[in-house]
């Protein structure tokens, strides 16, 4: 009678454990579970963010395009302006003329002296 009841008492302490150790069990799946949406959510809001960030870096790439494209064409014409001759065509009048100027300035004072 003794062991029967050694028995009991066992399978009464090891049903307690056990119903003990599945409620623990179920609080850290609830946790888990709880973790792992916030996870979930922080993950879309991500998502959201790395999209908008994306068509942030797609617009400033189209812009950085077009204005080297107008930085570019500026620059061709500069070039193309300054291989036809304009620019020292239009400094060689410039300073071409006063020289000019001041040539017969004194031309016309040194004969007046003469």
């Amino acid at each position: 009678m003794e062991s029967i009841m050694k028995s009991d008492i066992f399978f009464f302490i090891s049903s307690v454990g056990f119903i003990a150790l599945t409620i623990l069990l179920c609080v850290v799946l609830v946790y888990v579970i709880l973790i792992a949406h916030k996870v979930l959510a922080i993950s879309e809001i991500a998502k959201k963010k790395s999209e908008e960030i994306g068509l942030v870096v797609t617009e400033v790439v189209k812009t950085v395009r077009s204005k080297t494209e107008e930085v570019g064409d500026a620059i061709t014409d500069a070039k193309d302006f300054i291989a036809q001759g304009s620019v020292i065509h239009w400094i060689t009048y410039l300073f071409g003329s006063r020289t000019k100027r001041s040539t017969s300035k004194r031309s016309g004072s040194q004969d007046k002296d003469i």
